[in-house]
């Protein structure tokens, strides 16, 4: 069987008994192998050499109970067999093979957790939905990993989210709540909450995602490097505020008046969160006119309807001020035309896909 992991070893302990009903056992010996270089450990300081057998002291011993503190300098990453050998009164004793057993590995060294979800990108600085986190963890040994958790902290008043009320509260320290999916040996893992992605967009802010790792030594992570143990990132799921400057609405203008570098169509595009929005990405218009049963738009070039119309007529403005400065074909007839503007944000989905708002 696998080992088991320790991360402190100061007392060894156990029961003996006579397999025989009218036995008496007299005393407890014991041997600690290495299992690198199978020395043992002799009983002084960090001596290690042949198979010295040791004896539990008298006041170790109280059947059947027994217990010693050997004073081993134990070796992270080293595996250990300790050997209990018991003595009866009539001398019979257990061979090393024959005694009990125990093997394990000593180990404290702190596992990892890793962000998967939001991925730790420049793009997923800005989140506009968060439904789930997820990631991976490790630890120097295989198999060995045995928990993960995570913690939420809205940046702006410290609070922490709460999985029982799905929204955020004062701690005083760290809260941290265990994963929701965990994997065999705990490699991969995922939180989710029903409340989360609402309570995240209570408040269009940064917050800070850590997440912990403990192994089967109880070793539990104590360092979160941002971009692999801790993310921050502004949430923010409102729309930009739109506006057209010119032309104005309802106007009536001649072709010399409207387009072009000289007249171009103009507006706002402005994140409705401040400093505390995403900011704009991009602007697009759209120029059409309805000529009986068909809509026509600008292409670029020339107004066309039907297939020959990519991307349903919008038109990027290669700026977020913003201004628009094709110069137009107008239809010689007097004609109607509709202008529409939309803007869409920086903010992505947590895993870096997906338009912004």
């Amino acid at each position: 069987n696998p080992p088991g992991f320790y991360n402190s070893m100061s007392q060894l302990s156990g029961t003996a008994v006579d397999g025989n009903s009218l036995g008496v056992v007299d005393i407890v010996q014991y041997m600690v192998k290495r299992f690198s270089d199978s020395q043992y450990w002799t009983g002084s300081g960090d001596s290690w050499g042949g198979g010295t057998l040791l004896t539990v002291g008298a006041s170790g011993f109280t059947p059947p109970d027994w217990s010693t503190s050997p004073a081993i300098s134990w070796v992270h990453g080293e595996q250990y067999t300790v050997i209990v050998r018991p003595k009866d009164k009539a001398t019979n004793q257990p061979s090393e093979v024959a005694g009990g057993q125990v093997t394990f590995r000593y180990d404290t060294q702190k596992p990892t957790g890793y962000i998967a979800n939001p991925s730790s990108t420049t793009a997923t600085r800005y989140i506009r939905n968060l439904a789930s986190i997820s990631g991976t963890a490790s630890d120097d040994w295989s198999n060995s990993n045995k928990n993960v958790q995570v913690a939420i902290e809205r940046l702006w008043d410290g609070r922490w989210f709460n999985e029982g009320t799905g929204n955020w509260s004062v701690y005083a320290s760290t809260n941290w709540v265990n994963v929701t999916e965990l994997s065999s040996n705990a490699t991969y893992w995922s939180y989710t909450h029903g409340s989360l992605n609402t309570a995240f967009g209570t408040n269009n802010t940064w917050y800070h995602i850590l997440v912990r790792s403990t192994d089967t030594a109880t070793n539990v992570q104590s360092a979160f490097t941002l971009g692999i143990s801790s993310w921050s990132f502004l949430y923010d799921n409102l729309a930009p505020n739109m506006t057209i400057s010119y032309p104005g609405n309802n106007g009536r203008y001649r072709s010399s008046q409207v387009g072009g570098g000289a007249n171009p169509f103009t507006g706002g595009a402005t994140d409705p969160n401040g400093s505390l929005g995403s900011g704009m990405d991009t602007v697009e218009v759209r120029l059409s006119y309805l000529l009986g049963a068909d809509t026509y738009y600008w292409t670029g070039v020339l107004f066309a309807s039907g297939s020959a119309v990519s991307g349903s007529g919008w038109r990027d403005t290669g700026n977020v001020t913003w201004e628009f400065t094709d110069n137009i074909v107008w239809r010689s007839a007097d004609t109607e035309y509709t202008l529409e503007a939309r803007g869409e944000d920086k903010a992505v989905l947590g895993d870096g896909t997906g338009g912004g708002n």
